[in-house]
């Protein structure tokens, strides 16, 4: 009889253990936990990561209506949290579902997301899920910048002809692990500039490069420079390179006038004075001058010496000799027309 007497104690003590006061009871939980949550993870647009954190792992499973003393059985979720050390770095957490984590009714899945706080650069992080048997996993999480790259942060095109067409390319990188929607294309002034391929919206698969196409179509005013701002829209910020280009314009100047003072009519003057002594061709534009030919209006004067189709660069001069020989002894005018 006293044997039976100590066995019914020992059970007792089995589920019941006294508080440090002596008045109170807790009862202990059948079974044992020994295994961490378990973490799963996706990544969202713009650089978000989405976990699913489950205590599930059960055996048996289901458990037993009353465990056995080695059974595994899951206590549930505790706390979702970022670890203090190492500290976060532009990084923030939220929960999902649930957001709080009681011991009773336990929580065997919850889901919480880890993104950016500024888009536009990386971050890091810890992330830690603990069960209330204190079972820990921690997951290191490192996100790149979810804003778009360029190519370029500026593009000149350089100096373009009036009439003719500057062309030039800029290419978008997604560097997030998921999709990323580019919802436009814009410029700031869109005068000179246009974009050529590649605008409106579009979708840049994970690690993937979009590109873009644009031109630029200067006219006279553009000789002291064109400048338009192109602008990349995404839900995850948006990102601008800037665009510039000069036009190319040749100006001609010439000497006004020369003078001969020659008064036979047989004889060929080709020193005129008082005066300039010869027609100085100058380019005062931006871009090399082409000069393709040159015309008298009246017989009385003829080039003697001349640059064959000259060149004349942006700055630079060529000069036309010319000769003048009277037909009458009247005073006679000419006209130099230069093509």
């Amino acid at each position: 009889m006293r044997k039976l007497c100590l066995l019914a104690a020992f059970a007792v003590f089995a589920v019941q253990v006294m508080t440090a006061g002596g008045d109170n009871t807790q009862a202990v939980e059948p079974g044992i936990d020994t295994m961490p949550p378990v973490l799963t993870m996706q990544s969202l647009p713009c650089g978000v990561r989405e976990f699913t954190a489950t205590e599930t792992r059960n055996i048996p499973d289901p458990p037993r209506a009353t465990p056995n003393e080695r059974d595994q059985v899951e206590r549930g979720i505790q706390s979702i949290r970022l670890a203090l050390d190492p500290q976060a770095q532009n990084i923030k957490l939220t929960l999902i579902n649930p957001t709080t984590f009681p011991k009773d009714p336990k929580v065997t899945s919850a889901t919480f997301q880890v993104a950016l706080i500024d888009a536009s650069k990386g971050g890091s992080c810890v992330v830690e899920v603990r069960d209330w048997n204190n079972n820990l996993t921690t997951r290191q999480i490192t996100i790149g910048a979810a804003t778009p790259t360029l190519s370029a942060a500026a593009i000149n095109v350089g100096l373009i002809k009036v009439g003719q067409n500057g062309q030039g390319t800029l290419t978008v990188t997604n560097n997030t692990g998921a999709p990323l929607v580019i919802t436009s294309i814009t410029l700031a002034n869109g005068t000179r500039f246009a974009v050529t391929a590649g605008g409106g919206s579009v979708t840049i698969p994970a690690g993937g490069t979009h590109t873009i196409a644009f031109s630029y179509t200067p006219i006279i005013g553009s000789e002291a420079g064109d400048s338009d701002v192109l602008t990349v829209a995404t839900a995850c910020g948006d990102v601008t390179c800037a665009l510039s280009g000069t036009g190319g314009v040749s100006r001609i100047s010439t000497t006004d006038a020369l003078t001969f003072d020659e008064t036979r009519a047989d004889y060929e003057d080709c020193t005129p004075a008082p005066g300039p002594t010869e027609i100085t061709i100058t380019n005062t534009g931006n871009e090399a001058m082409n000069i393709t030919g040159w015309t008298f209006n009246n017989r009385v004067l003829r080039s003697c010496w001349y640059p064959t189709a000259p060149v004349v660069a942006a700055g630079a001069s060529v000069t036309i000799n010319v000769c003048f020989k009277r037909v009458n002894s009247w005073c006679s005018n000419g006209q130099c027309d230069l093509r």
